[in-house]
């Protein structure tokens, strides 16, 4: 079956998103920094936006001299400057390499933004939400196939931060102590050491609902090696501490799609 492809795809600079959200008197855009230049440098780096986009065509300026933006494009920015509900994405790679993106959801705007570097960023407006969670899956390198790991463990940051340091520090014994010592049964701690004594990636999702002036916030961990993969959950906010429970490819993009639905 044939995947849908982006209705809009575009590749903007800084200074092009800014002159876009400044024209929708947006305050900020998730992922965009905010110049640091004067005020004249500003207005420079602006006019130099503008000057491309007219010359891609992505803009005009009409009889009034008011700059028009063609309307896709204009409707890709503002549901990223005013979304309804967004996904935020901080892939960590097992180099050590942090890859950014978000995911927003406004009215019929499915929009997954990029961040190639500060100047670069990539947006593509997907045809549904099953195609925006399948692109934000392939920036955090989540293979379809992965499989969930067999692990539900309930414990400490403090103590699961210590286990896995000492397992990448090759203690191994120390790390399985640490977690058996934490509650977790011999077979998991096998289990947990095992996979952080491998190169592995870590994926933050925070999933974003808006409802006029207030917002609601929902974050998952994604810990994933060749030996499958989990889910962290904090479960008790006062004391940090989390949940761990194995979850594989579908699992995870249903929780998804229900946070962002």
């Amino acid at each position: 079956m044939t995947t849908p492809q982006p209705l809009v795809a575009v590749t903007l600079s800084r200074s092009e998103l800014l002159l876009i959200s400044a024209l929708l008197k947006a305050p900020a855009l998730m992922g965009v920094e905010a110049t640091t230049a004067d005020e004249n440098q500003r207005a420079l780096e602006l006019l130099q936006a503008e000057h491309s986009l007219r010359a891609r065509n992505a803009a005009a300026v009409d009889e009034n001299g008011q700059l028009l933006i063609v309307r896709d494009l204009l409707g890709v920015v503002a549901s990223c400057a005013y979304p309804q509900r967004s996904l935020v994405v901080y892939h960590t790679r097992a180099d050590g390499v942090v890859l950014q993106g978000f995911g927003h959801v406004r009215d019929e705007f499915l929009v997954v933004h990029t961040v190639i570097n500060p100047e670069v960023h990539n947006l593509a407006q997907m045809p549904n939400l099953d195609r925006l969670i399948e692109t934000v899956f392939q920036l955090s390198d989540y293979a379809a196939n992965t499989a969930a790991v067999n692990l539900h463990v309930d414990i400490s940051r403090e103590k699961l931060v210590l286990a896995r340091q000492l397992a990448e520090q090759g203690q191994t014994a120390q790390s399985a102590d640490t977690l058996v010592r934490s509650g977790v049964t011999p077979t998991e701690a096998e289990l947990l050491v095992r996979m952080f004594s491998l190169p592995s990636t870590t994926t933050v999702f925070v999933t974003i609902q808006y409802s006029g002036s207030h917002a609601m916030a929902r974050e998952y961990t994604l810990f994933k090696n060749e030996l499958g993969s989990f889910l962290m959950t904090q479960t008790d906010l006062e004391v940090e501490r989390y949940q761990l429970k194995g979850i594989d490819y579908m699992g995870l993009g249903g929780l998804l799609y229900e946070s962002l639905s």
